[in-house]
């Protein structure tokens, strides 16, 4: 399974104390598409395991008061980008109540800090 997102971010008047101390006032975030993937098998009946991930790439810089982002911060480029993978288990106790968790390893990072990402699900259908 997969979810396609593009996302596209409106002003914020209240940018954190970093830049407001450059003299942003302004911060508009760059636009981005991004997905999330997940490769399922079952192996018994309502037990699945899973190869899941997630993929981001921000295809416009970051926008101040001040001009592109890029250009106070120095860097060359504000644009995001990450790209995810990781084990994922899914368990369905019910029609109506399932259990999962998948950790997830980010690389390919650029312009964002480097990590991994654990969750725990529980869902009730109601």
């Amino acid at each position: 399974s997969w979810r396609i997102q593009y996302t596209y971010s409106t002003e914020n008047d209240d940018p954190f104390d970093a830049l407001k101390a450059a003299g942003v006032t302004e911060i508009t975030p760059g636009q981005a598409f991004h997905f999330n993937y997940s490769f399922e098998y079952e192996f018994f009946k309502g037990f699945r395991g899973a190869l899941a991930g997630y993929y981001l790439k921000q295809l416009t810089e970051d926008d101040t008061n001040l001009g592109d982002l890029k250009n106070i911060t120095g860097d060359s480029t504000t644009k995001e980008q990450v790209f995810a993978i990781g084990p994922a288990i899914h368990y369905f106790f019910s029609d109506k109540f399932s259990a999962g968790l998948k950790t997830q390893w980010e690389t390919s990072v650029e312009n964002r800090p480097k990590g991994s990402r654990t969750t725990l699900r529980f869902t009730y259908l109601f």
